[in-house]
């Protein structure tokens, strides 16, 4: 959804987050996701895990856990 509550089309988008520290500085906050891995794939960038539809660099991933 936009600012005013509208649905937005399908496609791929991103998210920036932004804080401010207790000092007053601006710093960027990295978004967590969580989800269950379904699959790794292989490709010419490397091995990347498979949430659903989604695949991920094993490189940007910051971990794995059971549940």
């Amino acid at each position: 959804m936009d600012n005013s509550g509208k649905q937005l089309a399908d496609g791929s988008y991103s998210v920036a987050i932004e804080g401010t520290s207790t000092d007053g500085t601006n710093v960027s906050i990295s978004p967590v996701v969580s989800g269950t891995v379904t699959g790794f794939t292989r490709s010419a960038s490397g091995v990347q895990a498979k949430m659903g539809d989604t695949s991920i660099d094993l490189d940007d991933l910051s971990g794995f856990s059971s549940t």
